[in-house]
């Protein structure tokens, strides 16, 4: 049996998921509508973990709604058609 985190590789999109700089590290969003929050952080395709980087809090969102600019340290979601820029760390 596998064991890990499988959410960010059953949400869909129209692309693949963004790379995150270090070999099997993808960008990811896992939604949580119970806590009306999402966790964004790096996901390794390796092992199946995912290391939470940035809880957002009132907004729930999945993988293709965002992008990261780790170049300014920010966050970019499309929400409800609104485009949000949130500091990444």
């Amino acid at each position: 049996m596998v064991k890990g985190e499988f959410r960010p590789l059953q949400q869909r999109g129209r692309r693949s998921l963004q790379p995150a700089g270090k070999p099997f590290e993808y960008w990811a969003a896992i939604p949580d509508q119970a806590k009306n929050q999402t966790r964004v952080g790096r996901y390794n395709l390796r092992d199946f973990s995912f290391q939470t980087v940035l809880a957002v809090p009132l907004l729930t969102f999945d993988s293709f709604s965002m992008w990261v600019d780790e170049t300014e340290a920010r966050l970019l979601v499309v929400y409800e058609g609104q485009l949000l820029q949130l500091p990444l760390y």
